[in-house]
């Protein structure tokens, strides 16, 4: 925490306060700073970068360079909403790079899609995305922005002029006046009762892929002051995860992301009924599998063949991770293998280490057996293995009634493997309804004056769909803070 900065002795009034410092919250907090406002960062975990700093930490809008080609990536975005990330998109990214924070913007690839993105830090390494958080936060304070960590909005009420704030650290409460105030606290995806009743998530098939923080705060605080929710609530962003008792340490920043199923597209997944149930094929990115997968049981599982984990499903380790300040990730050592090129990461080996359930056959029989005596139905599990490897041995899997419209690898390499997963949710598509000025919306579609949200807080920007996550929360924390600063809007209080 920022020295003298705590919930008893903030300032009494302030232009701005920001609810969350994930990537929506910073680029809110620092823009309004950066223009003279008074503004105050609230976050409550003991450090800044919410989810994000357990991200890959690339800004893109999955490969588009416009709201057509978004649109095509992402059919189900709200087009006011969509339309204002893809054009504001490169000016975010150029704002970044103004500040001087140690970032890069390249041309790469992603999972077979180019793409123009910015890489938070000069490396995908965590070390890098930290020293990035660092730059920008001592950056935020040098414009006379301040920080309250460890500190929690419990409360929000709507003023004549402006919002009172409720804030808890620990057992110590206070109230802030602000003129504006911007929701950028994450969305439910770490609370089941929420995701229970809006997606329909399984609370026994769910696996924390999010910072426990995010929990609805941001939500409650808009619906408190009269703000509405979007009309759809009920998808998310997430990728599946090894089922527990697989244990996933949240203070370390490479764990969630290399343990994430990822091989589950070149794999099948199949439910408790022994049945597939989505287009693997379509890809960990686009949104469907995992939002199927929200809508199943508990008692989800990949399978694979030794030859899908030894090739395509395998994740490749990157150069820079092999940077002497990542010396303190070579604990990876023992589940690092040599490939022909480069070294790369059995995931699987890793999740099991962490104590992950995972059942190895030398046939598919076997396997079948196996999975019968943890609840799949065994006939039907042996009929669906059958069609599936039919079809990709004949190159038609994608005419299965379920089709697999890609990476369709027939199991017939042993061992095969197949590993219990759940659902992990790392941001909600749901939330606070806003404009394309990143101002809350009341029931009646009016904006309520001074009260702003991004996503996660806020919803809409993506249906079903990914479309880049980190540049909806990023692109829209800056729109909040240029539409608050704005001399015309009336919304500071001070300064005018």
């Amino acid at each position: 925490m920022q020295p003298g900065i705590t919930a008893q002795n903030l300032p009494a009034d302030l232009d701005i306060i920001v609810i969350g410092s994930g990537l929506g919250g910073l680029s809110a907090a620092l823009r309004a700073a950066e223009a003279g406002a008074s503004v105050l960062l609230v976050e409550a975990r003991a450090e800044i970068g919410g989810t994000v700093a357990f991200s890959g930490g690339g800004i893109h809008i999955w490969g588009a360079e416009s709201w057509e080609q978004l649109r095509e990536r992402s059919p189900l975005s709200d087009p006011v909403l969509g339309e204002r990330l893809a054009t504001a998109f490169r000016p975010y990214v150029d704002w970044l790079t103004a500040t001087g924070a140690p970032g890069l913007y390249q041309s790469t690839a992603l999972r077979g899609l180019a793409l123009l993105k910015y890489q938070i830090g000069t490396s995908i390494a965590p070390w890098a995305r930290r020293e990035w958080l660092d730059y920008i936060a001592a950056r935020f304070r040098n414009f006379g922005g301040r920080i309250a960590l460890n500190t929690r909005a419990t409360g929000l009420e709507r003023l004549e002029q402006g919002f009172r704030v409720s804030l808890l650290e620990g057992a110590q409460t206070r109230t802030v006046i602000a003129s504006n105030v911007i929701l950028a606290a994450g969305g439910f995806q770490s609370d089941a009762r929420l995701l229970q009743k809006h997606i329909g998530v399984d609370p026994a098939g769910l696996v924390q892929r999010a910072v426990s923080e995010n929990r609805g705060d941001g939500l409650a605080l808009a619906l408190a002051v009269g703000a509405a929710p979007t009309p759809h609530m009920d998808t998310l962003y997430g990728h599946l995860m090894p089922a527990p008792p697989c244990r996933i340490d949240w203070r370390d920043p490479i764990q969630p992301l290399t343990i994430s199923a990822f091989y589950a597209e070149h794999g099948i997944v199949i439910n408790a009924k022994g049945q597939r149930f989505v287009d693997e094929g379509a890809g960990e990115l686009s949104g469907e599998t995992i939002n199927a997968a929200a809508q199943q049981p508990a008692g989800l599982w990949v399978i694979l063949d030794d030859a899908i984990r030894t090739g395509p499903a395998r994740y490749d380790i990157p150069p820079d991770m092999l940077h002497w300040k990542s010396l303190r990730y070579w604990r990876l050592l023992p589940f690092m293998r040599l490939g022909r090129r480069n070294l790369w990461l059995d995931t699987l080996a890793m999740a099991r280490a962490k104590g992950a359930e995972m059942v190895r056959a030398p046939t598919l029989a076997w396997l079948v057996g196996s999975l019968a005596r943890r609840g799949v139905d065994a006939a039907a599990l042996t009929a669906t293995l059958a069609d599936y490897n039919a079809a990709a041995c004949a190159g038609t899997a994608a005419a299965l009634p379920v089709p697999k419209s890609k990476a369709a690898h027939p199991l017939l390499h042993p061992p095969f493997i197949a590993v219990p997963v759940g659902v992990g949710v790392s941001m909600t598509y749901g939330g606070v309804a806003i404009d394309r000025d990143a101002r809350a919306l009341d029931a009646d579609g009016q904006p309520i004056p001074g009260l702003f949200a991004v996503p996660g807080t806020a919803g809409g920007v993506n249906h079903l769909h990914y479309a880049g996550a980190l540049a909806a929360c990023g692109a829209f924390g800056m729109i909040a803070a240029d539409t608050a600063l704005r001399p015309h809007s009336g919304s500071l209080g001070r300064g005018e």
